[in-house]
């Protein structure tokens, strides 16, 4: 469920690629809202990736924005990385790409591969 932010990477072992799509506008915005619920199943291998939006709109230099393409190859194919060098190269991505200026928002990230 995204509740209106970067809908998180789920990236099956066996290459297949997934978006959790479900939800609705961002939390604590708006009272009374209503939420889509949604599930999924994990597999050993799997991985989960929530980030924020700081990590997609982080900018180059030249004003390009990181976008979920880059997120996406950052976070490498079906591997037996762990959660922690995932986030690694994905942080390092980002970090490459801002260069010196670094972000100008948060860059937060939560990588989770099932065991």
């Amino acid at each position: 469920m995204n509740a209106g932010h970067v809908p998180p990477y789920i990236l099956r072992a066996d290459g297949r690629e997934e978006r959790l799509t479900a939800g609705g506008p961002v939390l604590g915005l708006l009272e009374d809202v209503a939420l889509e619920g949604g599930e999924a199943g994990f597999a050993p291998g799997d991985l989960l990736a929530v980030v924020t939006d700081g990590v997609t709109e982080a900018v180059s230099p030249d004003g390009e924005e990181f976008g979920d393409l880059r997120v996406r190859r950052a976070l490498g194919g079906p591997d037996a990385r762990g959660a922690a060098a995932t986030l690694a190269s994905l942080v390092a991505a980002v970090d490459g790409w801002t260069g010196t200026a670094g972000c100008t928002d948060d860059l937060t990230a939560l990588i989770l591969r099932a065991t």
